[in-house]
């Protein structure tokens, strides 16, 4: 399992680490609310083509939660989008893995000096191990922006 984990995370930072730059593209902090069951949850935005991948990693007792999704994002007003995604969802805890499918709809606002706050809702289906539909995926992030 800890093999799969670190195959994951290496390949992330193997994607970010390709993906070209775009201005306040990049975007690292911590997201607050229920999630996962998490006490600490570090939150990342990496840009992509016309979208982004929002991706977070969730400690919580006895595991960890590491969340990959798409994001579409589209202009309300100025400094103020909507975003939609979808995704998937790696947990563990102690020596059980959970897999899962999760659908996100937030709004950000990204101030003029380098950070971006937003509130968003993750739906979460389980498919193994974690089965049922879980809707209490409230959140609020707060990210710098590089």
């Amino acid at each position: 399992m800890r093999k799969v984990l670190f195959i994951l995370l290496a390949s992330l930072f193997v994607l970010a680490g390709e993906l070209k730059a775009q201005k306040n593209g990049y975007e690292l902090g911590v997201r607050f609310g229920d999630t996962y069951g998490s006490s600490l949850v570090i939150d990342g935005m990496i840009p992509i083509g016309s979208g982004r991948i929002h991706a977070d990693l969730s400690f919580w007792d006895d595991g960890l939660t590491l969340a990959g999704l798409y994001n579409w994002q589209f202009p309300v007003v100025e400094s103020l989008y909507f975003y939609p995604g979808v995704g998937a969802t790696l947990s563990t805890a102690g020596s059980e893995v959970g897999i899962g499918a999760v659908g996100e709809v937030g709004l950000e606002y990204k101030f003029k000096f380098p950070l971006s706050i937003s509130l968003d809702w993750r739906p979460v289906i389980g498919l193994v191990n974690y089965s049922g539909f879980h809707a209490d995926g409230l959140g609020l992030n707060v990210r710098y922006r590089f």
